[in-house]
Formats: structure tokens, C-alpha cells, sequence
């Protein structure tokens, strides 16, 4: 299981729109290069 600390900066992450979009945009990225 991760961190604490690995969990709040993931919730936090996710709170805020911009960051979620952006790890969005990276995921959809990567699953192109496969």
C-alpha cells in the first residue's frame, strides 16, 4: 500500500481540475505510444 503521504498528494490532485486534466491528457498519451 503507498505512503500517507503518496495518498494526500493523489487526493489533493485530484481536487484541483488543472491537475486532473493534465493526468488525463498524459494517461490517454501513453496508451497512444502502445
Amino acid at each position: 500500500m503507498a505512503d500517507p503521504n503518496g495518498w494526500l498528494l493523489l487526493c489533493r490532485a485530484v481536487r484541483f481540475g488543472d491537475t486532473d486534466a493534465a493526468g488525463v491528457m498524459h494517461f490517454t498519451r501513453l496508451l497512444s505510444w502502445c
